[in-house]
Order: structure tokens, then sequence, then C-alpha cells
């Protein structure tokens, strides 16, 4: 039996390529990996001094793009390009940051704490009631 050929895979309605835009979405850095929320944000402060004794440290060059994927800072194009998965609400995003954070502070084993590793579901822990 022979495969067809992959077929180019167009942007999502109303996105262009290679330009990034703001948003949150849930993102996996493997397939088969865990998934992560992402966040795409403009800022208008040098990344990591949002106010100092002086107020906010504006940039001269106007509003710039950063990203994190977890809370791992990435380039915007990263998260653009990648393997999004599917958009967020504001509220869906912080959501999963918290739970992330409690993961990563209670359930190490948990395979969102290494995200580019594939989920071996043999090492998960059973949900619900063990027999």
């Amino acid at each position: 039996m022979s495969r067809l050929p992959a077929l180019p895979v167009p942007p999502k309605s109303g996105m262009i390529a290679h330009e990034p835009q703001p948003g949150y979405w849930l993102f996996q850095y493997v397939n088969g990996g865990p998934v992560l929320p992402a966040a795409i944000y403009r800022i208008e402060h040098e990344p990591g001094s949002e106010c100092d004794e002086d107020g906010p440290n504006i940039l001269d060059t106007g509003s710039i793009l950063i990203a994190n994927i977890g809370y791992r800072e990435v380039e915007p194009e990263r998260i653009w390009i990648g393997r999004r998965l599917r958009a967020l609400t504001e509220d869906e995003y912080s959501l999963a940051m918290q739970q992330l954070a409690w993961d990563r502070d209670y359930d190490p084993a948990n395979p969102v704490v290494r995200p580019k590793e594939r989920v071996a579901l043999d090492t998960l822990k059973p949900i619900g009631p063990t027999p």
C-alpha cells in the first residue's frame, strides 16, 4: 500500500504564518509529549525590568513580543510556527499555568515536568481507584 504525499498545512484562518501575534495556546514540544500552556504577549518595557525606582523602563523602540512555553522563555516564532494545538482564553491559560506550577512543586514524576520527552504511558499513575 503506497502512502499519499503530505500536503502543506495552510495557516489557520486569519493568521499570517511568519508574523507572530499575541495569544494563548496549548503547545507540544514533541509528538507524544505532554501538552503545556504557551503565550505570546507584548510588553513596552525592557524584559525583566518592569519597574525601577524611576518608574517603568519604557522601550524607545516601542512594544516587543515575548513568549513562554510553560515557565521557559522562548522566541515567539517557536510557538507561532511550532506545534500549537488549540487556542486558549486568558482564564484557561492562567488555570493551566497554576496546574503546571503545582505539578512542578508537588508531582515531579508528572510528564509535564519533562516537556521535551515523550510520555511513557507505562510509568503514569492510574486514574481512579486501584484494584
